[in-house]
């Protein structure tokens, strides 16, 4: 799922088999095809996207409506990735591979073995455009800009299930059961050429589900099941804030465009809104209250995944294996 750059058109997965393109109030439907659709999508274009079925990519035009699909693979799509230029795609898979794709002929280019088991999260790197990707094997791999030579940043005892990349220094977040490692990998000349130490940082009491870079860079808020969110300077780890603003597991977690609000989503389908510089939680709301899609059913598992369109006029927030809502823009500041 993704909005489009300009931020007026969402386009989500759902696991009924459709494509839906919100805009607006209105909710238009593509069937794929497929009834195990996972809910994940990005942009080529304004008009043109990239969605994963259980074992290939399905190509959509918009503007014609035409949907072409990729060659059936022998393995699950498990992550994907946009290279920053939009001309590759990168999925992760079930076994292990990595695929890199060229958007604009939708042929396989190169394929990777290095991970044991799932391929859990891939980010590529805004500065030097790398590939970053983790594993239910617990390594946490860079892959090379051009020849995609592959070096493990680090190798974690347990399976590393997320990472996120900063949008203004080389620096790569990976969550490994309840803690937050740091890499800079602009620390010294050969960070890229060998295993690096991360920082750990620790804190929260259970799992960490999801965490998020804020637009600056400058500070990292991350989601547990302890119930808590926990907002920290990247610079030097330190804890700004303990928020407690639900009462059950937290699943997602995002921050607005501008940085000032960090929006998350808990095992119970309730979202909060929380004040970045003072850590004061703002509002909640219920989804079931905002449900507009009739034709799936509310009686939904947890929230998945948060995103803010790039305007920060809307969240999409999509419920587990059921479908999304969009909502309005975050609440005003005090």
């Amino acid at each position: 799922m993704d909005f489009s750059p300009d931020g007026e058109t969402l386009v989500t997965g759902c696991r009924d088999g459709t494509l839906r393109t919100w805009t607006a109030q209105s909710i238009h439907r593509y069937p794929t095809g497929s009834n195990r659709l996972e809910p994940q999508a990005v942009w080529i274009d304004d008009h043109r996207l990239v969605v994963t079925g259980e074992k290939q990519l399905v190509f959509w035009d918009l503007e014609t409506g035409r949907k072409q699909e990729s060659e059936v693979l022998p393995d699950w799509i498990q992550s994907i990735a946009l290279s920053q230029d939009g001309s590759k795609i990168a999925t992760g898979h079930e076994q292990g591979t990595i695929r890199i794709w060229d958007a604009e002929s939708r042929q396989i280019e190169s394929e990777f073995h290095e991970h044991e088991g799932p391929v859990h999260a891939l980010a590529y790197l805004p500065h030097d455009g790398s590939l970053i990707s983790c594993g239910q094997d617990g390594q946490v791999i860079r892959w090379a800009p051009e020849s995609l030579e592959p070096v493990v940043l680090h190798h974690f005892e347990d399976l590393c299930k997320s990472v996120a990349v900063s949008p203004t220094e080389l620096l790569i977040a990976a969550a490994v059961q309840n803690d937050i490692y740091l890499f800079d990998l602009g620390s010294s000349s050969d960070s890229g050429k060998r295993e690096t130490e991360p920082m750990r940082i620790p804190g929260h009491q259970n799992s960490v589900d999801s965490f998020a870079f804020s637009p600056d860079g400058r500070v990292l808020a991350s989601a547990s099941d302890d119930r808590t969110i926990r907002v920290w300077n990247v610079a030097d780890g330190s804890l700004r804030h303990v928020i407690y603003a639900h009462q059950s597991k937290i699943e997602s977690i995002a921050f607005s465009p501008d940085g000032k609000t960090i929006v998350s989503g808990d095992k119970e389908r309730q979202l909060a809104f929380s004040h970045v510089e003072t850590g004061r939680l703002l509002c909640r709301v219920d989804l079931l209250d905002r449900w507009r899609d009739l034709d799936i059913a509310p009686e939904a598992p947890w929230i998945s995944e948060l995103r803010f369109s790039p305007d920060g006029t809307r969240i999409l927030a999509a419920i587990f294996q059921t479908g999304y809502i969009v909502l309005n823009g975050p609440p005003p500041q005090p």
